[in-house]
């Protein structure tokens, strides 16, 4: 237990630090090194024996060391991911291609240029691309197609779990030629050549293309409304890669490999760690994910136990994955697929966990519905229903056809997929069925919960009371008690928000520019005699170039002001910025103009954000201020309005 201990110290600083990107230098820092030094402390022994027994206080001291560490490694992590270090220059950029580009209506890859990884998608007749080519990208394409958070860009932002600062968009590319190219490389071009053939044999063929999204992990293969069913119907996990997946290729693997070795005599148990390379190799086909590298790296964990004859415990292997992973990526913390995996797992691995599909799936459902609540304002339970039907089918014969079809594309075409697609058929037979069917409310799941944890309760009584012990609840009916209970917190909290009063924001212009927690404010300054002479900005964030088709979208605005207090340097490099772009253009002696600031701290607004999401259902976080104290919040259809009524605490009339 006390590697577990360990484990979750270190979980839970990188965590912290990771979603604190806006703590001032010196409270992270004095906040992390104050608790390292303090185990440090415990280690030594020299807190004393009123600390605990003495191995106790060095497990203590190990874990507040950890901890601390882990709370700097965050904090750090996201300052990176959140300051582009790469100012796009004039002319052409060279760029290295990293592992294999993914086919689609657009061909993404991963690119590294200098000393930033920046995702690029290009025309689709760019793929297939990997490993070792080098190509030249024309700045003045990439500079007018950053950042898919304004309205008036259709792709981008950064993407926190492969370390890139930037997505950019752009329509050409040209080769500049080959590295010298190594085994991996080799590995990738062969991944970038299959993927790239499956999504041409399967188009317009709803059934393999669903094997193929399943089984390579390219969900863009299945066609945008068929994959809204299956997303609707609570199977979208069947369609990106994730630790199911990973898990079922390595048990058929791994015991392949077990079955060879022992028909020769040979069944010792570290022999099963020979089965880790297919698996490394097919998590590295399928892109990588989050949710997969974890899966990844149980399996050897699980391997590693059975190979030096300890027994695994299995939270206690879940703990030290985790803690390995954000270790090494922390803005892993952020990503909602890799906290959905994580829940999972842990409701899969505990001690007490219920057998069987239907209660297995009942219990990640109310585990995994936290974290889809707080991410994306709303859940559904159908999932138990659509699994209990599908999940059979998808892993006993879906997915190990489908891994065998897409091998044998090369070999013998469509046909190979041909027997994977019957299965895939039925699956979205049910998606088609249940994404038809009424989805339950916040306030409904709520409801729920609550009355969960009241059975719960009676449940625990009827333990202890001999007057109840009658009653006999359907086994596995009851989830983690604390996957409730969470949603029915986030439920209260999201639907008890104290109202903004109008007067509260900034009149006729304000913009609140959201990434993960970063939030960067656009208001106008206005002179004595309340004319507008240009905007000013607040904790800046944003990439040049999306700074400047901000300002292009505004109509080259002069800036006053750009305020910071909690990072110098950031407002010195924005300025930079602005002079090079010519906007910059602060206060002149004796001139009256100020910044109409908004009345709310950044935390109210970064709420605002979230109910643009619920109320208007915006999947990007921008909104804006009109005259009057109106909202307008921004979705890939345009600006639309936030209920005046849900602003006002004052009891004033809506206008």
């Amino acid at each position: 237990m006390a590697s577990l201990g360990l484990a979750l110290a270190l979980v839970a600083g990188i965590v912290v630090g990771a979603l604190s990107p806006g703590a001032p230098t010196w409270a992270a820092l004095g906040a992390g090194l104050a608790v390292a030094a303090l185990g440090v402390l415990g280690v030594l022994g020299v807190l004393g024996p009123g600390f605990g027994a003495r191995n106790r206080a060095r497990r203590r001291g190990a874990g507040l060391l950890l901890a601390g560490l882990g709370l700097l490694r965050g904090w750090g992590a996201s300052h990176e991911i959140a300051t582009p270090t790469v100012v796009i220059p004039r002319g052409l950029v060279a760029a290295e291609v990293v592992g294999a580009s993914v086919p689609g209506p657009r061909c993404r890859l991963t690119v590294e240029v200098g000393a930033e990884r920046w995702l690029l998608d290009a025309d689709p007749e760019e793929c297939p691309r990997a490993s070792g080519e080098l190509v030249w990208l024309r700045a003045e394409e990439v500079s007018r197609a950053d950042a898919n958070i304004l309205p008036w860009r259709e792709r981008g932002s950064a993407d926190p779990r492969s370390g890139s600062s930037r997505r950019i968009f752009v329509d050409r590319i040209w080769p500049a030629g080959a590295s010298e190219s190594g085994l991996g490389d080799r590995y990738f071009r062969w991944v970038a050549a299959l993927r790239q053939r499956a999504w041409e044999e399967t188009r317009g063929w709803a059934e393999g293309s669903l094997v193929v999204a399943s089984a390579l992990g390219m969900p863009s293969a299945l066609p945008p409304n068929r994959r809204s069913e299956v997303r609707a119907a609570g199977l979208g996990h069947l369609l990106a890669v994730s630790g199911l997946h990973v898990a079922l290729a390595g048990l058929m693997i791994c015991g392949v490999i077990s079955r060879v070795f022992a028909a020769f005599g040979r069944d010792r148990p570290e022999l099963g760690l020979v089965g880790l390379i297919p698996v490394i190799a097919y998590v590295l086909l399928t892109g990588g994910a989050p949710s997969a590298v974890r899966a990844g790296v149980m399996l050897f964990l699980v391997l590693l136990s059975a190979a030096v004859g300890r027994p695994s415990h299995g939270p206690t292997v879940l703990a030290l994955t985790a803690a390995a992973l954000l270790a090494v990526w922390p803005m892993w913390a952020i990503d909602p697929g890799f906290q959905m995996s994580l829940a999972a797992m842990a409701a899969l691995v505990h001690p007490r966990a219920p057998r069987g599909i239907l209660a297995q799936s009942w219990r990640v459902t109310w585990t995994t519905l936290p974290v889809a609540l707080l991410h994306f304002g709303g859940g559904s339970l159908l999932g138990v229903v659509a699994n209990l039907i599908a999940l059979p089918v998808f892993c006993a014969w879906v997915l190990p056809t489908g891994i065998l079809g897409s091998l044998g594309l090369s070999t013998f075409g469509p046909i190979a997929l041909a027997p994977a697609s019957w299965g895939a058929a039925v699956i979205l037979d049910v998606s088609r069925i249940l994404a038809a069917a009424p989805t339950i409310p916040a306030l409904g799941l709520a409801a729920l919960a609550s009355g969960l944890l009241a059975a719960s309760v009676r449940w625990r009584r009827s333990l202890r009371a001999p007057s109840l012990q009658g009653w006999a609840p359907i086994p596995g009916w009851r989830p983690p008690i604390w996957g409730p209970l969470l949603v029915l917190l986030i439920v209260v909290y999201q639907t008890t928000t104290p109202e903004l009063d109008r007067a509260e924001l900034a009149d006729d212009g304000m913009w609140a520019i959201g990434g993960g927690r970063r939030l960067e404010v656009i208001v106008p300054a206005v002179s004595a005699e309340g004319e507008r002479q240009g905007i000013c900005i607040a904790d800046p964030w944003l990439s040049p170039a999306a700074i400047s088709g901000v300002l292009d979208h505004l109509g080259q605005p002069r800036v006053i002001e750009v305020r910071d207090p909690r990072s110098p340097p950031e407002v010195a490099e924005r300025r930079r910025v602005l002079e090079q772009l010519g906007s910059w253009s602060p206060r002149q002696a004796g001139e009256r103009v100020s910044c109409r600031w908004p009345q709310l701290d950044p935390r109210r607004l970064r709420r605002l954000l979230r109910r643009c999401r619920a109320e208007a259902g915006a999947h990007t976080a921008l909104v804006r201020t009109r005259s009057g104290g109106r909202v307008e919040c921004w979705r890939r259809d345009g600006w639309q309005p936030l209920p005046a009524e849900q602003l006002d605490v004052e009891g004033n009339e809506a206008s």
